[in-house]
């Protein structure tokens, strides 16, 4: 049978993507990415693993997921900068004032070509509102590390013993 043989033994994985629908999270952050593309729709891509998330929302990601933030590049490049500083401030701690603009652009190569983020630990709220053509877009407002306080307030992913 050649190069055909044994298809039924080959594992198909779910590309089925997960974005954070309306909830508050405490995520992992696992990438931070730019994705680009011939045809100037380049996207800034945070992804991120749910630790935990309000109890009984039902809402996915579930528990565990991982699910990402898209923020398109192409149109206004002041909407997609700021959604992008709001999160590296959030993340890091940094104010706007603490950098000048090439100690910015530095900041952000690193944590969107080097991934200097992975592994951080922060929380997450998001929320919907209607477009003006009456679609739906989801808001990610990113809070920093959590507190104890926090941890105690959500629902929480539990590891098992091996």
């Amino acid at each position: 049978m050649g190069m055909f043989s044994k298809l039924s033994e080959v594992q198909v994985r779910n590309y089925e993507k997960l974005y954070f629908e309306p909830n508050s999270y405490i995520v992992e952050i696992k990438e931070c990415k730019i994705v680009e593309s011939d045809n100037n729709d380049d996207m800034l891509i945070i992804s991120a693993k749910v630790l935990a998330k309000k109890k009984d929302t039902g809402i996915r990601p579930e528990l565990e997921d991982t699910a990402a933030q898209c923020i398109p590049m192409r149109g206004q490049a002041s909407i997609w900068k700021t959604n992008m500083m709001e999160f590296i401030c959030a993340v890091t701690g940094d104010e706007i004032d603490d950098h000048d603009d090439r100690e910015w652009e530095d900041i952000a190569a690193d944590i969107f070509e080097d991934n200097s983020l992975k592994g951080e630990i922060t929380k997450l709220r998001t929320y919907s509102k209607e477009t003006k053509k009456g679609g739906e877009f989801t808001h990610h407002i990113w809070e920093g590390p959590p507190s104890n306080k926090d941890w105690n307030r959500y629902e929480i992913v539990v590891e098992e013993d091996e």
